[in-house]
């Protein structure tokens, strides 16, 4: 596994997503002509993160670890404003962590005309885990660019890592790479509209099977304990 520089993830409900047949670039994918987007590449560190709140920003524990000061955050627009975050949060267990923003960004299509939750990623509110060959969206900066993937569930349980694998799961075939750890990984919900279910930490493979993994909302710290990031999130910023 390659850490995002892609991460190993912990145990517990992280997501898995698989990948074969020709890609073309979030390694394949193609770009997200979203802008701005309410997905947000967080730096110094080359990574992404999901906007899931006015001042709330989802990434990946090892974007801001072991530096968890002097960070910020911007948009893919024409003349992107930083965001410094004054406040990191790091999870108790799996690779997440939450970024409180100085000031408010405003709301943002997540992908296309999708506006999420008045313009930020909602998380997904559907209390079962991804079935194996759910279709999800992977979305992220790698190389600088906001792109998106499609990739299907290979492998998703409350004692595994998530894991998807780009399997035909539509025209923009994808997996992680380096730059796109933090990004999100989405699922349309009930109503059709994309909602996040996981974050992306870590991905590999031959280019017939790539596969991208992270923590999930369900994960849980693999030792007996209940608490799920969902609620760690929900605990740490009300959202």
């Amino acid at each position: 596994m390659r850490r995002a520089t892609l991460a190993a993830v912990g145990a517990a409900a992280a997501l898995a997503v698989a990948s074969s047949g020709t890609a073309h670039a979030i390694g394949g994918g193609a770009e997200a002509k979203t802008s701005p987007s309410s997905v947000v590449y967080v730096g110094p560190n080359r990574c992404s993160g999901a906007l899931i709140a006015a001042q709330w920003v989802l990434t990946a524990r090892h974007c801001v670890v072991p530096d968890t000061a002097n960070f910020a955050v911007h948009r893919n627009e024409p003349e992107p404003v930083a965001i410094t975050v004054d406040k990191t949060y790091l999870a108790p267990f799996s690779d997440m962590a939450l970024l409180h923003l100085s000031t408010e960004a405003a709301g943002a299509n997540i992908l296309g005309g999708d506006k999420g939750s008045n313009g930020y990623i909602p998380l997904d509110g559907d209390a079962s885990i991804p079935a194996h060959d759910t279709a999800v969206t992977l979305m992220g900066y790698a190389g600088g660019t906001l792109k998106a993937g499609e990739a299907k569930v290979s492998k998703s349980n409350t004692i595994q890592n998530m894991e998807a694998t780009a399997q035909a799961a539509g025209a923009l075939t994808g997996y992680a790479e380096p730059g796109d750890s933090g990004g999100p990984i989405l699922r349309k919900d009930s109503n059709g509209q994309l909602a996040l279910i996981g974050i992306i930490s870590g991905g590999g493979g031959p280019p017939t099977s790539r596969w991208t993994g992270g923590g999930s909302l369900w994960q849980t710290d693999g030792k007996g304990g209940t608490m799920t990031l969902r609620q760690w999130i929900r605990d740490t910023s009300g959202i």
